[in-house]
């Protein structure tokens, strides 16, 4: 859950990050879908964005040293 104490919060947190509280609500209850604009506006004070990354740690590596 993104916001854990109240309304209050929850409704800050929506109006710092420029989404509506209920756009809010539905990601914290894994309801809707949500284009990675959306969900990197809720991420972004945390330091994340939405991303890809390899399943496979050594294709990973290989991809962190340019091959």
């Amino acid at each position: 859950m993104l916001v854990t104490s109240g309304e209050a919060t929850a409704k800050t947190f929506s109006e710092l990050v420029g989404v509506s509280r209920k756009t809010l609500s539905d990601i914290e209850n894994d309801r809707g879908s949500y284009n990675t604009a959306v969900l990197n506006k809720v991420f972004k004070p945390f330091g994340l964005s939405v991303g890809l990354i390899p399943s496979s740690t050594n294709r990973l590596i290989s991809l962190l040293n340019g091959n």
